[in-house]
Order: C-alpha cells, then structure tokens, then sequence
C-alpha cells in the first residue's frame, strides 16, 4: 500500500508458510547434507579429549582418627573451614592423551592430599571418587555436532527462501493486483 510518501509493507505468514512447505525437499536436502558435513568435520577436524576426575572431602578431623563416612555434621564442620557449602571438591582434568589423563588426575589427588594436610591444620581428605581410566571420550560430541549443523542448515536455506519469497514482487492473482492498486478488476486472460 502506498500512502503518502510512505510505502506500506505486509508480510503474509501463511504465504511464507506455503512457500517453505513448497520446498521443503530442498529444506530436507540441505538438513542431511550439512548433518553430513558436521559428522564428518566433527570425526576429521576435531581432536578428540578423554576426561578423569576424582572428588574428594576435605575435613577438618585429626589425620590420625579414620575416617569411614561422610555426615551431615561433617560437611557443616568443612564450611567453617573454607568458604564452601558442602566441603566437597571435584577435580576434572580433560586431556588428549588418553594414557596420560588418568595418571595426572592421580597426581594431582596425591598432591591435593599433600597440600590440604599441611596447609589446613588437623585437616585431612576422604576420597569420594578415585580417578579411572577414561572409558570413553569426552568431547566432541559427534551426535551433538551432527544436530548443530542439520539445525543450522535448515535455519540458513529457510532464511534464505523467507527473503526470495520477501523480495518477489510479481502479482501472483488478480486479489493482489487490486491490493496493490486500490482498482478493480475488469477482465483477465
């Protein structure tokens, strides 16, 4: 609609709609093959990481007393000793070495100890879980990856249809010619 000096400009959703349904082959198309692409650039392009980690208690019991649970109490006991809710400390190390992550997640476990004793006095560590041998790898997420890219695949040619269909400015049936100009039609052919 022309108004003025002002143009006038209404988007049809249903049209749009119409037009994505359309094509939708094509929508499908692009959707498996940037899935493909985001699998195969997830398995060559991206290393792969293995991940250990351990959790650990720290408390505030005397290293000589042994320690066989965690209590309620005990947790209370470990936030007045450091500024944490449950005195409870987890430790992930992400490496892409799948030989060596477990080893230094061992490592670091032995020197928390160490250095837990003899900074905080008659403190010692429990530990909740020992590090393994990674079973699997961490990242990347090939499925996750694979989903990303069919996603944006879809959103890219789905935009790009919205604004083909947006700028065609051809008159389509006799209704949008006399939208457009505000005259009735007489005859067509």
């Amino acid at each position: 609609k022309i108004e003025g000096n002002k143009e006038e400009t209404e988007i049809d959703l249903v049209q749009l709609a119409k037009a994505l349904w359309k094509r939708k082959w094509i929508i499908i198309l692009v959707a498996v093959v940037c899935a493909v692409i985001g699998y195969v650039g997830s398995k060559v392009f991206i290393t792969p990481t293995y991940s250990a980690y351990f959790s650990a208690y720290i408390n505030n019991h005397n290293t000589n007393e042994m320690l066989t649970s965690v209590t309620s109490s005990d947790i209370s006991a470990r936030s007045t000793l450091v500024d944490s809710s449950s005195g409870i400390l987890t430790v992930r190390i992400i490496m892409e070495n799948k030989a060596l992550v477990r080893e230094c997640a061992d490592n670091l476990s032995l020197a928390l100890k160490d250095a837990t004793e003899r900074i905080i006095e008659g403190s010692s560590v429990q530990y909740i879980d020992v590090p393994k041998e990674p079973a699997n790898r961490y990242s990347p997420s090939y499925a996750r990856n694979t989903v990303i890219a069919a996603l944006l695949g879809v959103l890219i040619v789905a935009l790009i249809i919205i604004i083909l269909e947006l700028r065609d400015d051809t008159l389509k049936d006799t209704s949008e010619l006399e939208n457009r100009f505000g005259i009735p039609v007489i005859g067509s052919i």
